[in-house]
């Protein structure tokens, strides 16, 4: 897997980098904004059930917010946001609809962060959360 996804990351960097923008239609440029967003959903969801797996068995991982302060070196995203997404990641394991919906693309990071916080107080809100646009 990890050698798929370095191909699909090189594949990527090749297609941005190429990418002039000042050339592209504003609907092009649409349609575009569209893929992208998917693509960072769909990467959103995977990076977050990556996330669950971090333990203390990794190195610098260790202590007290020791996963957290390991994910924000890896991501360049602050301890807080890091220890949201671990918040996130742990409650997605109670959440089946949620993770399944995150995993498809149909959320970001932040909504499900936002789904997470309020149906794991309340199970059985997760289907009409999920269902609020």
């Amino acid at each position: 897997m990890f050698s798929h996804l370095l191909s699909l990351r090189c594949s990527f960097a090749g297609l941005c980098a190429g990418l002039e923008a000042p050339a592209i239609s504003a609907c092009e440029a649409a349609s575009l904004i569209d893929e992208f967003d998917a693509l960072e959903r769909l990467a959103a969801g995977a990076k977050l059930a990556l996330i669950g797996r971090i333990d203390d068995s990794l190195p610098g991982a260790e202590g007290e917010n020791g996963r957290a302060r390991w994910l924000a070196r890896h991501t360049g995203q602050s301890v807080t946001t890091a220890s949201r997404d671990l918040e996130t990641a742990a409650r997605l394991d109670r959440l089946p609809d949620t993770a399944g919906a995150l995993r498809s693309g149909a959320l970001t990071a932040t909504q499900a962060h936002e789904v997470t916080s309020a149906a794991v107080l309340d199970p059985a809100a997760e289907v009409g959360l999920l269902a609020t646009p």
